[in-house]
C-alpha cells in the first residue's frame, strides 16, 4: 500500500512538472527565427540608408554659360553633367561659334564659367588666367599653358589634356606622373611649376 501511494504520487508529479516544460529544439527554433528576422531588419535599414546618402550625393551644379551661345546666363545641371549639356541648355551655338574653342565633353563643376568664342576670336587671356604664382593648373590649362612646364612638349601637353578628360581632374599634382612618359625624374622638374585646383 505503501509502495501504492508513492509510485501515484510520483506519477502526479511527473504529469505537472513534465507537461510544463518546453521542447529545448523548439525554444532553439523560436530563438534562430527572431534572430533572423532581426537580421533582415537590420539589412533593409542599411539599404535604405545607403539610397538616402546616395541621393543626397547627387545634388545640382549652377554654371554661367555666356559669349557665342544664344540664351546667355546661369543654369542649373544635375551634377556630373557635360559642358555640352550646359551649351544646350543655352539655346546652343551661335552661327559665330567656334565648336573647338571649348571642350565640350568635360564635366561641368560648381561656379564653372563656361565661354565660347567666335570663330578667329583668340582667348587671349586663357594662358594668364591658368597660371597662378607661376604655377600651371594641371585641370583647366590648354595645351599652350602645358607646354609652359618645363619638359612638357605637345604630345605630353595633349596626353595630360586626355588624361583629365577620361579620369576626372587630378587630385594631386603627383597624379600627373600616372601619364605614360612621365616618371619621378620629369615630376621632379615640373613639380614647381604646377598646380590642381
Amino acid at each position: 500500500m505503501y509502495r501504492y501511494v508513492i509510485s501515484v504520487l510520483f506519477l502526479l508529479f511527473l504529469i505537472m512538472f513534465g507537461c510544463g516544460k518546453k521542447s529545448p529544439a523548439f525554444e532553439e527554433d523560436v530563438f534562430e527565427l527572431a534572430e533572423t528576422e532581426t537580421e533582415t531588419v537590420a539589412e533593409f535599414g542599411e539599404e535604405t540608408e545607403t539610397l538616402d546618402s546616395s541621393k543626397e550625393e547627387e545634388g545640382l551644379c549652377c554654371v554661367y554659360v555666356c559669349g557665342e551661345v544664344n540664351v546667355p546666363g546661369v543654369y542649373e545641371l544635375p551634377a556630373g553633367s557635360r559642358v555640352y549639356e550646359a551649351i544646350h541648355l543655352a539655346g546652343g551655338l551661335t552661327e559665330t561659334a567656334d565648336p573647338g574653342a571649348v571642350n565640350q565633353a568635360l564635366f561641368v563643376e560648381d561656379g564653372q564659367m563656361i565661354q565660347v568664342f567666335a570663330l578667329g576670336e583668340e582667348p587671349v587671356t586663357t594662358v594668364q588666367e591658368e597660371q597662378e604664382n607661376g604655377r600651371v593648373n594641371l585641370n583647366t590649362a590648354d595645351v599652350s599653358a602645358l607646354m609652359g612646364i618645363p619638359g612638357i612638349g605637345e604630345a605630353k601637353a595633349k596626353s595630360i589634356i586626355a588624361y583629365r578628360e577620361e579620369n576626372g581632374k587630378f587630385q594631386s599634382a603627383e597624379d600627373v606622373m600616372n601619364i605614360t612618359g612621365i616618371k619621378e625624374g620629369l615630376y621632379s622638374k615640373m613639380k614647381d611649376y604646377i598646380t590642381v585646383k
